[in-house]
């Protein structure tokens, strides 16, 4: 008889952590007629930090944006990695920059004279202020916004100058910053396309919001659709509508809605066999069948039954009617019954008359 000895080997598992070997920031180096505590928060970084490739750009990139949104735009800039020492890595970096620069004046062209008094108030406002680009931008967001509320969803802004100016007798560096205002073409709402809703009527999606086809285009009032909408609860959360003009010249508001689940059921039922004592067999359990959107209207309906043991139940029926003969009202009705042992019965009816004031406020 011959025997086999197989002989395993098993040899040591080496794992490499790259977080031991990775070279980490030591120490940061900061020249600058700044203060430094500002320029390293400008940079991003900090010691302890792990090297990463593009690491020297990065930093640069992040002081550069930085030091433009805080007005400095005659600056210079060098970084310089040192990572001879395998197991550090030293940053270097040197920043100069003049006084920032002030917004001495704001000019701009536009078509429109009677948006004039609100671009003006909103220009006016920056003039003598550091130019920040942050606040610039804002600015030029709160006048398209303006545009939009008012019927211009396609307004913009073209920047065709920006002159920087050394005041050597003001001491300052100052900007002249030159605009032009295209308000673009008044559009209007002539008509809502409603997709993704296979039992909810279009009619009824429309009537919820309250916005009639020839109104002028409003960024608020369709940001607000979204919330409408949801607050149906048979709709899975909606998105901001899109807006374009078609072929036809014609402003489309389009909706996507993707409808929820709206009937829900959970009961459970059991049966008690006879008793000598107590005589026949009878159900017990709990029924409740709930009803959103009958009919794809909004109509809504409860029935829930529950039989705690013979002779003693209870049951409540709950219906809901929206905008009756299509008019911002709600009408509810509602009917309890509570039985006790065959010998107490007793019976609640309620109805309630909603009026929809708004699309967020009911009375």
């Amino acid at each position: 008889m011959k025997f086999l000895f197989k002989y395993i080997l098993i040899l040591p598992v080496l794992i490499f952590n790259s977080d031991i070997f990775a070279q980490k920031i030591s120490e940061i180096n900061i020249e600058t007629n700044l203060k430094s505590g500002q320029i390293e928060n400008f940079s991003g970084i900090k010691k302890g930090m792990n090297y990463f490739d593009g690491l020297k750009d990065s930093v640069q990139k992040r002081i550069e944006n930085n030091l433009k949104s805080f007005g400095y735009y005659n600056y210079k800039i060098l970084v310089n990695i040192d990572r001879n020492d395998t197991s550090k890595i030293i940053v270097y970096i040197k920043t100069f920059s003049s006084e920032p620069a002030f917004i001495n004046k704001i000019q701009f062209e536009i078509s429109d004279t009677l948006q004039n008094s609100f671009v003006d108030d909103e220009l006016n406002s920056l003039e003598g202020k550091i130019f920040s680009s942050t606040n610039f931008e804002n600015s030029v967001n709160e006048i398209l916004t303006h545009y939009e509320k008012n019927g211009f969803p396609f307004a913009k802004i073209i920047v065709k100058s920006i002159d920087f100016i050394d005041d050597s007798v003001k001491s300052k560096n100052l900007v002249n910053i030159n605009l032009k205002i295209e308000k673009g073409r008044s559009s209007k709402i002539d008509k809502i396309e409603i997709s993704g809703n296979t039992k909810t009527k279009t009619e009824f999606i429309i009537q919820n919001l309250r916005i009639n086809s020839g109104e002028f285009y409003d960024q608020n009032e369709i940001e607000k659709i979204p919330g409408i909408l949801n607050r149906l609860r048979i709709f899975e959360p909606v998105e901001i509508p899109e807006y374009y003009i078609n072929q036809n010249d014609e402003g489309i508001l389009q909706i996507q809605v993707n409808e929820a689940r709206t009937n829900t059921f959970d009961g459970v039922i059991g049966y008690v066999p006879d008793n000598q004592n107590e005589g026949g067999g009878y159900l017990t359990g709990l029924v409740n069948l709930s009803m959103l959107n009958l009919f794809g209207t909004g109509r809504a309906a409860l029935i829930m039954w529950q039989q705690y043991e013979k002779g003693s139940q209870d049951l409540e029926l709950r219906y809901l009617e929206p905008w009756i003969f299509g008019y911002p009202f709600n009408l509810e009705l509602a009917m309890f019954q509570r039985k006790f042992d065959t010998t107490y019965v007793q019976r609640r009816y309620e109805s309630a008359l909603s009026f929809l004031a708004t699309s967020t406020i009911s009375a």
